[in-house]
């Protein structure tokens, strides 16, 4: 039990620190080209971001159904 709820610390503490730094990142990106750029060129920007977003999304929800159905 104990065992069980130390991995989970650990990989959770992973995740935490990966969504972080990936928030980081892209609000770093997304202020450098954004600087001085166009109406257009900014939303397309903000278009990419979301996508990456929706892609990850469902990659997580499939790897969630993945797990979920080994158990």
């Amino acid at each position: 039990m104990i065992r069980r709820m130390r991995q989970s610390l650990e990989w959770n503490s992973k995740i935490s620190l990966l969504t972080f730094g990936m928030v980081f990142l892209f609000s770093f990106v997304s202020t450098l080209f954004q600087e001085g750029t166009g109406l257009l060129l900014s939303l397309f920007i903000v278009f990419v971001f979301i996508m990456i977003g929706i892609i990850g999304d469902t990659i997580g929800l499939a790897a969630f159904h993945a797990i979920a159905a080994k158990k």
